[in-house]
This record gives structure tokens, C-alpha cells and sequence, in this order.
């Protein structure tokens, strides 16, 4: 069974000051899981609103885990632009998302990860999978 390298984002503007604490809390995430996983991290610099339009870009810093936003609360959904952006983290707002959710994101993209290839794994071997 092949796995793919999970690749974490990290999206920020020329003047945040909150990207260190998002790297920090990127790499904490990581040491809660624990396990040695194959995770590449990418700081991307967004420099205009054109650029944030096309990458979809919600404020700095913007951290997503395999091209899925971390931040997957109902309605939490920021506007696309060059903004600050806030995090609820435990009832307050953050500037950078928590290390758990980070991790949950990240056990998110690993579960589905093992779910495809397992999918993959049935129909190679000539059997049905289940929907």
C-alpha cells in the first residue's frame, strides 16, 4: 500500500505576525500525533488580492492540510482577502488556528488517505467494493 505525502499550507501576508505562531502550532500538532508521518510543510507568501482570489485565500495566516482549510466550524467560513484572520480557540479569538485542530485536520486527510487505498485494494483484487 503506497501513501501519499500530506502537505500542510501555511498562507500568510507580507505583515502578519502571527505566521510564527502557526508554524508553532503546525508542529505541535505534529508531535501530538506522534507517529512518523511523510508531511511537508509550505510557508506561500500571498502579495496581492489577485493571488488570494485564486488560492482562495481567507486571511493570515490560512492554514490548510491537503488543500482543506483547518477550520471546519459551521459558518466559520471567512471572506477571501488580505485580512487578518481569527480562530476561535477555546471560546476566544486566536490568530492562528489550535494545534488540535490542526491534528484533527491532519487525522482527517490520513483517514481518508487509508480509506481510498483500501477502496483500491479491494478492486485490484477483483472484488466489489461496498459504497
Amino acid at each position: 500500500m503506497v501513501t501519499k505525502r500530506h502537505v500542510i499550507e501555511i498562507l500568510y501576508t507580507e505583515r502578519c505576525r502571527y505566521v510564527s505562531l502557526a508554524v508553532a502550532r503546525v508542529r505541535e500538532a505534529l508531535a501530538l500525533l506522534g507517529a512518523e508521518l511523510d508531511v511537508e510543510i509550505r510557508l506561500i507568501l500571498v502579495s496581492s488580492f489577485g493571488e488570494a482570489v485564486a488560492r482562495r485565500f481567507r486571511g493570515s495566516p490560512t492554514v490548510r492540510v491537503d488543500a482543506r482549510d483547518v477550520e471546519t466550524r459551521p459558518g466559520a467560513v471567512a471572506p477571501i482577502g488580505l485580512m487578518a484572520r481569527g480562530y476561535v480557540v477555546d471560546a476566544k479569538i486566536e490568530r492562528a488556528p489550535s494545534a488540535n485542530a490542526v491534528r484533527c485536520a491532519l487525522e482527517l486527510a490520513i483517514a481518508e488517505e487509508r480509506s481510498r487505498l483500501g477502496r483500491e485494494d479491494v478492486l485490484a483484487a477483483g472484488v466489489e467494493a461496498a459504497p
